[in-house]
């Protein structure tokens, strides 16, 4: 009876921590250098990390040409040939975007491409899709063009998405009990039983 009560007790726990949104906080920012900040936040702020980085131009280096083991190629293309896994793939990556949430969008941009005739016909889209966007109070987008000679890239975009990590739960198990990863996982296993 103990072991039946405690069981359930750690489920219903673990159902409720992982009902606890998770919320992640991206900002780019654009004006010669391109800076990039992350923030993660879970547990109502208990738990957090801060990723940032600045990305420059860096000088191309030599790199050594490694030889790669023929077993590793061999495993990739046995699961880029596995039939039906680009399909799960394909269900997992929309079930996940699916379940978040985009709490907040701002985004204020001046774009400019060599050619001024490619930035009118870029805004021929993008002029469109910002104004259907406009209209959501989350989001406030304003992107201009610039005419100028040579291509211009200055501003920045802010997001916050929420998500519900109990959300993942049914996808991630549809896509690890499908057949096709089962087929590869049994694969592995029976690979690495043999090498034993």
């Amino acid at each position: 009876m103990w072991l039946i009560i405690t069981i359930v007790s750690l489920v219903v726990f673990f159902l409720l921590v992982f009902s606890i949104p998770l919320d992640l906080s991206l900002r780019l920012d654009a004006n010669g250098t391109i800076k990039f900040q992350s923030k993660l936040v879970w547990l109502f702020g208990i738990l957090s990390k801060r990723i940032s980085k600045k990305l420059r131009k860096t000088k191309k280096v030599k790199q050594k040409k490694v030889k790669g083991k023929k077993g590793g190629i061999n495993t990739v293309l046995f699961f880029l040939r596995t039939k039906g896994l680009l399909k799960q793939v394909n269900v997992l990556v929309k079930d996940i975007f699916n379940s978040l949430s985009i709490r907040r969008l701002k985004a204020n941009f001046i774009i400019g491409l060599d050619n001024p005739a490619d930035t009118g016909l870029l805004f021929a889209y993008i002029g469109s899709a910002s104004v259907f966007l406009n209209h959501s109070k989350r989001y406030s987008i304003n992107i201009k063009p610039s005419f100028e000679d040579g291509a211009v890239l200055k501003g920045y975009i802010h997001t916050v998405i929420r998500l519900l990590p109990i959300r993942l739960i049914i996808p991630l198990s549809k896509f690890i009990f499908s057949p096709p990863v089962l087929k590869i996982a049994k694969a592995l296993f029976v690979s690495k039983w043999k090498k034993k």
